[in-house]
């Protein structure tokens, strides 16, 4: 909205210069063409967002009108700014255009870097709250995250089992297991060893 109020006023500004320059009174240059399609597209951009906020909030589903949303925008901004650098020129001051385009990259560039740092906090805070950052992992004997352990396989005791061991799943108590080569093959033959040469 505060953007709209600023296209508004621009576009007011420009239509009131226009008037008083007879090179620019018929509304035919790409410069005012292009800005008065601009604001046109931005008026739908308004209003498909509202829309599709409405039936998202009603339906939780996207819609085509989000789709169009989410690409129209960007192409008004990357039309808008290449449109000023055709007002500087159709002005007569095409040396405002250089510094114009650095101002550009600047703010592109600070943006670049907020959005960043914004997606990089968003996703390590998303980690800490699912418990799957690096210094989140379970420890070995608790349950659920309590203080309570679970008690050594064979009722063993001893100074070795007061600490449980970190990086374990908290549900899979100890215990000990026999190996499969003492375990006896039923219904099996006999495994020969091979010859050796």
């Amino acid at each position: 909205m505060i953007a709209l109020v600023f296209f508004i006023l621009a576009m007011a500004g420009g239509i009131v210069i226009s008037r008083q320059y007879n090179r620019s009174k018929n509304f035919n240059s790409a410069h005012q063409v292009i800005g008065i399609l601009l604001l046109v597209a931005f008026l739908s951009q308004l209003v498909l967002g509202l829309l599709n906020h409405r039936v998202f909030k009603r339906e939780q589903r996207r819609t085509i009108m989000g789709k169009i949303h989410s690409y129209l925008g960007p192409a008004i901004v990357v039309f808008g700014l290449a449109n000023g650098i055709l007002g500087f020129t159709f002005a007569n001051a095409s040396f405002l255009a250089i510094p114009y385009f650095g101002l550009i990259l600047v703010v592109a560039f600070i943006y670049t870097l907020i959005r960043g740092g914004c997606n990089f906090f968003r996703k390590r805070r998303a980690d800490k709250k699912n418990g799957s950052g690096p210094y989140h992992q379970p420890q070995f004997g608790t349950n659920h995250g309590t203080s309570q352990y679970y008690p050594p396989p064979g009722g063993a005791a001893g100074s070795y089992y007061s600490e449980p061991p970190p990086y374990s799943q908290p549900d899979v108590p100890l215990a000990t297991y026999r190996s499969s080569e003492n375990v006896p093959r039923e219904h099996s033959p006999a495994v020969q060893p091979r010859t050796m040469v």
